[in-house]
């Protein structure tokens, strides 16, 4: 599983932080001489037609239940930053809570297949991709990408997520490592390099196949 991981991160390095993905000729872009513009922004240069936007403008984001249901004997598990593993979800670890609870938890924020879990609170910076094909957990305090609304994108969102880029971005979090924790508008206000749709696309052929085997080996 870890060399599966190192594989689709060494990917998502070369295409889209060193920009040699390949190009109309299936050659590395940027080595190639493919065409780069400054962007302002990012103080460097990055392929023509490329942008830089807020992850919030191309993805909805959420945040799980602020509350503190009580827990039941019975009833649906209740998620935290503690239970997140990368493909899974240590799920026996969690306490239950009732119906109605879980009913109005995902009234705020519920949880599908292909959304990206993400902890906000203790050890931040930690992502699972949810790939249960029934969800039946409720969240508290976990961000919450829903990449299943756009699964075209999700892989690249989630090694986004998982880029080094991204640990230099919590590192700049307003509330300090002291405080361990992350607002929703600082997740709402990353910003994510949004690169051509055939890219995207590429990328995703390539990295679902990744994750597929990820997936199995995991179950």
């Amino acid at each position: 599983i870890q060399k599966l991981e190192e594989t689709a991160q060494a990917i998502y390095r070369e295409w889209f932080v060193e920009f040699e993905f390949p190009d109309e000729n299936g050659k590395p872009y940027k080595s190639n001489g493919g065409e780069m513009v400054w962007n302002e922004e990012l103080g460097k240069e990055i392929p023509k037609g490329w942008s830089n936007e807020k992850l919030s403008s191309i993805i909805n984001i959420k945040d799980g239940t602020h509350d503190s249901p009580s827990p039941t004997e019975d009833g649906y598990p209740l998620v935290t930053s503690t239970h997140l593993n990368p493909y899974d979800i240590k799920l026996t670890d969690t306490y239950n809570i009732s119906e109605e609870d879980y009913i109005q938890s995902n009234k705020r924020s519920k949880v599908d297949k292909y959304d990206i879990l993400f902890s906000m609170i203790g050890t931040v910076g930690l992502v699972n991709y949810v790939l249960y094909d029934e969800v039946n957990f409720a969240i508290k305090n976990v961000g919450l990408f829903k990449t299943s609304e756009k699964k075209e994108i999700a892989e690249y969102i989630l090694f986004y997520l998982k880029s080094d880029y991204m640990k230099l971005y919590l590192a700049s979090n307003p509330n300090g490592s002291t405080q361990n924790y992350v607002t929703l508008g600082f997740l709402r206000d990353m910003p994510i390099l949004v690169p051509s749709y055939k890219t995207i696309l590429k990328f995703e052929e390539i990295s679902q196949k990744v994750i597929e085997s990820i997936h199995l080996k995991t179950k």
